[in-house]
């Protein structure tokens, strides 16, 4: 059975590292950064954390940034993709460990609030933590 939460994450990762983005933390960095793009300093913007983009570019990010939230936003409508995006990150973060959700929600770019008001992803949630712990051996 494929895991949808776990394949769309990999094509999200595949096109945010083939955008024209560097990282800089020194000004080595920097200037290999804009030697690679094929810019000079004037030509760029950040990011945040380092990371810089050209001036060109910035409204193909804010569009990329826009549609990879909404397909993630989209895809929670269905109960077998937040299932396994619970799954997923429950164990990621350690669940049997912490007993905090919080971290799992964020990752799916959820509250508790959002949670409790649905039937779907509440129940998605509390099936997802009955099978994470049934599975982790202590």
């Amino acid at each position: 059975m494929s895991n949808k939460y776990l394949e769309m994450k990999e094509r999200h990762r595949n096109e945010v590292s083939a955008f024209p983005m560097k990282w800089a933390f020194n000004e080595y960095q920097l200037n290999q950064g804009l030697k690679e793009l094929g810019v000079e300093k004037k030509d760029v913007v950040s990011v945040g954390a380092g990371g810089f983009i050209r001036k060109s570019d910035a409204p193909a990010h804010k569009e990329m940034w826009e549609r990879l939230a909404k397909e993630c936003e989209d895809a929670l409508k269905d109960a077998e993709y937040a299932y396994q995006g619970f799954l997923y990150e429950l164990a990621n973060h350690e669940y049997c460990y912490t007993q905090s959700v919080g971290v799992t929600l964020e990752c799916l770019g959820l509250n508790e609030d959002e949670v409790k008001e649905s039937p779907m992803l509440s129940d998605d949630l509390k099936r997802a933590i009955a099978d994470y712990m049934s599975s982790v051996e202590f």
